[in-house]
């Protein structure tokens, strides 16, 4: 008897991932939960961010966990859960990110550092980190 696949992409990825190598099971995973965030079902988003934190991820694979999650995390309006994701990355994760996903990090914690009641603590990593922003992105930040 065959297997029949989803399918919705979501759900067809979830499938690879269940009969992925432990190496390519995380990028179905993240390929979920990117279509999951986008659709913003946070209910499924959820699940697969608790699959991920079980999986093995290569620094990229990280990057893009802690970009997604913490940003799903801030849409459900949890942001002490943002700066927890941030703060189980490993160190160095974001030291050779490009430019836009260290930004985008930079835009999740300090947002989660001021909806979290750190008003102080937000601004000064904007300002310590205002030389990454360019552009629009420059003003947004400052």
């Amino acid at each position: 008897m065959s297997e029949v696949t989803p399918k919705d992409e979501a759900e067809r990825q979830l499938w690879l991932a269940k009969q992925a190598t432990p190496e390519e099971q995380a990028d179905h995973l993240l390929t979920a939960l990117t279509i999951f965030y986008d659709r913003e079902d946070y209910d499924n988003s959820l699940d697969v961010i608790r699959q991920l934190q079980r999986t093995p991820l290569s620094t990229l694979q990280h990057q893009q966990f802690a970009v997604l999650a913490g940003a799903i995390a801030l849409e459900l309006d949890k942001p002490w859960a943002t700066l927890s994701i941030l703060s189980k990355t490993p160190p160095g994760t974001f030291a050779e990110a490009s430019p836009e996903v260290q930004t985008r990090i930079i835009d999740l914690q300090a947002t989660a550092l001021y909806r979290n009641g750190a008003p102080l603590q937000s601004a000064q990593e904007r300002v310590f980190n205002a030389g990454l922003f360019t552009g629009q992105e420059y003003w947004e930040n400052h």
